[in-house]
């Protein structure tokens, strides 16, 4: 019980905009954020990128931590939707090209066409 009411001091604090309680909230958390985040993504520069999204959203919310009750739930929600994100806007980067790497042969309409590869 005694936990419960210094989380629920903690949240409020990081609601009324301290930064040190929001310190002591992050390191309460990022692992268990970061393991979930894995769960999804199967790569620590990912998870990196996402778990920091994820606080930086909880920091702009913080006027509403006071009143979430299960903030386990809220904090892997979050996770989720960005691990979500990420992969999503991580297909759509994998399939645009720069402009460097398109062919000169699909640009320059009098350069000859691409000569296939033969397989063996």
């Amino acid at each position: 019980m005694e936990k419960k009411k210094e989380l629920e001091n903690l949240l409020v604090s990081v609601s009324e905009n301290d930064d040190y309680a929001f310190r002591v909230f992050y390191d309460l958390y990022y692992r268990s954020v970061f393991r979930f985040a894995y769960y999804f993504l199967r790569n620590r520069e990912a998870c990196g990128e996402v778990v920091s999204n994820v606080f930086v959203a909880v920091w702009k919310s913080r006027v509403a931590l006071r009143r979430i009750e299960n903030i386990d739930a809220y904090l892997y929600v979050v996770a989720r939707n960005e691990a979500n994100r990420y992969l999503k806007e991580s297909r759509t980067r994998r399939r645009c090209l720069s402009f460097e790497e398109i062919p000169i042969s699909l640009i320059d309409r009098n350069s000859p066409p691409p000569q296939r590869r033969r397989s063996r």
